[in-house]
């Protein structure tokens, strides 16, 4: 084993996974077209890990380092023990958060969030549209006035909560209009993040923006920060190397993906990935009912596409441009989504900006049915 390899894995052995982002359950009360997971109503996976593992996946968390757990779905107020999960995070010093469609928060589920008695902990609440788009999106009836008035026990309540919104062509016009109806309800954050092909939109391809329509998203996601600050946030899956990139999110400029180094997903029946958008099985990295979590996150052969990155990897015109080391393809799900690699990324503004993208056809797996996204 020579020096540089040696190096590598001492510094594995100081990685911890910041955020944790964990299905808690694929049962969902929606059925949404634009669903990564393609989740449907009240359908959860045979195999879901029981209260007892999912109490002791917590405790790995701690062992590893886990700063905040982001308990997600499907929907994850449908999963019975939630409450039980999220006191046992907040007894260890673990910061619980969750991620919800909305439609079951009442003053009920908001005041045993706020019986956790944990500082920072938040909800982060999806709205797609205004009613007519966001109820079609969720193909629920009655869905955006739920989350709506979710939005406003939050506030009551005291609760920190934020909205993420997917962006696709059936909403991207209605950006202003979604602004204006949340930021009258004391949100902290509005997350803006681009719609992937993946899952049920994997069979609505057409609502998927193209590489010019992303560069006027970030212009907007820009025009907005200017405006009202750390309001509004671009995710992960937008930016890279321009001018703009500094305007784009809280902490300036895009440093690489951080799966696998600085975050963490794992799915309801306990599998093991970087990110839980990193949904193809090459990229579960093991199960918890095989092997102990600490196991496989301090492994020096996992998590290889960005902890043994090497600029041989890069790919296309990813592989000509400048800012490629710091960079590597940017947000690897958008990358691996619409272009079939990791290192190869067309939704990134220095490449559309310079004229850079081609067309091609997207390399999307035909669906197969729910869970076979997440496997």
């Amino acid at each position: 084993m020579d020096e540089q390899e040696i190096a590598r894995r001492q510094w594995v052995a100081t990685l911890h996974p910041q955020t944790t982002v964990w299905e808690i359950t694929l049962a969902c009360n929606m059925r949404c077209i634009h669903c990564g997971s393609s989740a449907e109503p009240l359908r959860k996976r045979k195999d879901e890990l029981t209260t007892e593992e999912a109490l002791d996946v917590v405790r790995q968390l701690k062992e590893i380092g886990t700063e905040r757990i982001v308990f997600s779905g499907g929907e994850p107020f449908l999963r019975k023990d939630w409450e039980e999960l999220a006191q046992e995070a907040a007894r260890l010093d673990i910061i619980p958060s969750f991620i919800s469609n909305g439609f079951l928060v009442n003053e009920k589920i908001a005041d045993r969030i706020n019986g956790l008695k944990k500082e920072r902990t938040h909800i982060g609440l999806s709205i797609d549209g205004n009613e007519k788009v966001h109820d079609y999106i969720r193909q629920t009836k009655g869905s955006f006035k739920r989350v709506t008035r979710a939005l406003e026990i939050l506030q009551e309540k005291g609760i920190h909560h934020s909205v993420v919104t997917q962006v696709n062509r059936l909403n991207f016009g209605l950006l202003p209009e979604i602004r204006d109806h949340i930021f009258k309800r004391g949100i902290y954050c509005w997350q803006i993040q681009l719609a992937s092909p993946w899952g049920r939109l994997a069979e609505n391809r057409k609502l998927l923006l193209t590489p010019k329509e992303y560069l006027k998203l970030v212009e907007f996601i820009v025009e907005q920060r200017k405006i009202f600050g750390e309001l509004v946030i671009g995710a992960d899956d937008i930016g890279y190397y321009t001018e703009l990139e500094a305007k784009i999110r809280p902490q300036g400029e895009w440093q690489g993906c951080h799966a696998g180094l600085r975050v963490l997903g794992l799915t309801s029946n306990g599998g093991v990935t970087g990110c839980l958008s990193l949904q193809q099985p090459q990229f579960i990295e093991g199960n918890i009912r095989k092997r102990r979590l600490a196991d496989i996150w301090f492994d020096p052969g996992l998590f290889a596409y960005n902890r043994n990155f090497k600029e041989e990897y890069m790919e296309g015109f990813c592989k000509e441009c400048p800012h490629h080391m710091k960079c590597r393809g940017g947000c690897k799900n958008t990358a691996f989504s619409f272009c079939g690699s990791l290192y190869d990324n067309d939704y990134c503004i220095f490449k559309v900006m310079l004229g850079k993208v081609k067309p091609r056809k997207l390399k999307i797996p035909k669906q197969a049915g729910p869970c076979s996204y997440h496997p």
